[in-house]
Order: structure tokens, then C-alpha cells, then sequence
């Protein structure tokens, strides 16, 4: 029996999706619920900034450089501004690698904690290409709000080096990016 394939089967939109769930993640920490019909026009903006710069196609097929990235996450900092008076200042989490996965992973957990979920978009690599958003950070995992259906980077699975078969998961910490409220109240 032949296997079909489903909707987003096919396309590399992760980082369009990583995106929106971060806005919509530290919204709601602050007391917004962003609806359907929001999301709906926030990734047809998204997707418009990809097209403007002539990386639709590329993004669809192949995912999104952290450029792009940080463009898209410019962009949707700028329509949650317009549309609830939020303001998002998003910045890298390292300007090059720190010297351990301890390191990386307390950076990034103090980061959750303080400003809440959707605070923190990360990029995957090695079994998978991935940017995926934050949802929390404990001792053993990364709980992840995610449009592939990845809900957990167990700690002991993950590197910041070169992924192996005992660690498949690489995070790159220059491409981690932490995203802090500067208005509006916390819920």
C-alpha cells in the first residue's frame, strides 16, 4: 500500500511556524489570545516577506537562513506591535558558541524563566533541520511548541558539537534567539 502524503508533508515552513507560535506564546503570557483569524494574517505576511525577497520558493523546499529568519521574526514583532501594542526586541543568544551544552542550556532555561514561553526559537540539526519555538527548559529537556509534531529534546540526546549516534540532536547556539517583551503587562 502506497503511503500518501499529507498537508506539510512536503514543505520546509518550520521557521514561518516557529515564528508564529512565539508571538502567539508570549502574547498570551501577557494577557493577549491571539485568534485563528490573526495567525491566519500573520502567516500570509510572513510568507509575503519571503515572497518580497524572492525566498518563497526556497523557503518552501528548503527551510529558511538565519537571516530570513531574523527577518521574518523582525516583521512579526512589528505586526503584534500594530495589532496589540506589544513591543519585541529579539536578539541572538550567543555571538559564538559557548564552550559547553551546560552553558547553552542554563543561557537559555534563565531566558524562559524570566520572560515565559515562546521567549526562545531555536534551530536544529543533525537528524533534523529544524527552527522550532520554546514552550520550557528543565534539567533534562527542552519542551517545545512545535508545527512538526516534536514535543521533546531530551538533554542527554542533544549536542552543541557535531551530532553522533549517541547525540542526534544539534543545537547551534548562534542561531538561538531570544525574544524579550519591552511593553504590556505579564498574565
Amino acid at each position: 500500500r502506497e503511503r500518501m502524503y499529507r498537508q506539510g508533508s512536503l514543505d520546509s515552513l518550520c521557521g514561518v511556524y516557529a515564528v508564529i507560535n512565539s508571538v502567539k506564546a508570549v502574547a498570551h503570557t501577557r494577557g493577549f489570545s491571539l485568534r485563528r483569524w490573526e495567525c491566519s494574517e500573520l502567516f500570509r505576511q510572513l510568507c509575503g516577506v519571503l515572497a518580497d525577497g524572492g525566498l518563497l520558493a526556497d523557503a518552501l523546499t528548503d527551510g529558511t537562513t538565519i537571516r530570513t529568519f531574523q527577518a521574518m521574526t523582525r516583521d512579526a514583532h512589528v505586526w503584534l506591535l500594530h495589532m496589540r501594542g506589544l513591543q519585541l526586541e529579539c536578539r541572538r543568544a550567543f555571538g559564538k558558541s559557548p564552550e559547553s551544552l551546560d552553558l547553552f542550556w542554563r543561557k537559555l532555561s534563565d531566558h524562559v524563566e524570566a520572560e515565559g514561553p515562546g521567549s526562545v526559537l531555536i534551530r536544529l540539526s543533525g537528524r533534523m533541520e529544524h527552527w522550532s519555538c520554546v514552550r520550557s527548559i528543565n534539567d533534562r529537556a527542552i519542551i517545545l511548541v512545535d508545527s512538526d509534531g516534536v514535543r521533546i529534546l531530551r538533554r542527554k540526546l542533544c549536542t552543541i558539537a557535531g551530532p553522533d549516534r549517541r547525540r542526534i540532536h544539534q543545537l547551534i547556539p548562534t542561531q538561538a534567539l531570544l525574544v524579550t517583551c519591552r511593553s504590556g503587562a505579564r498574565a
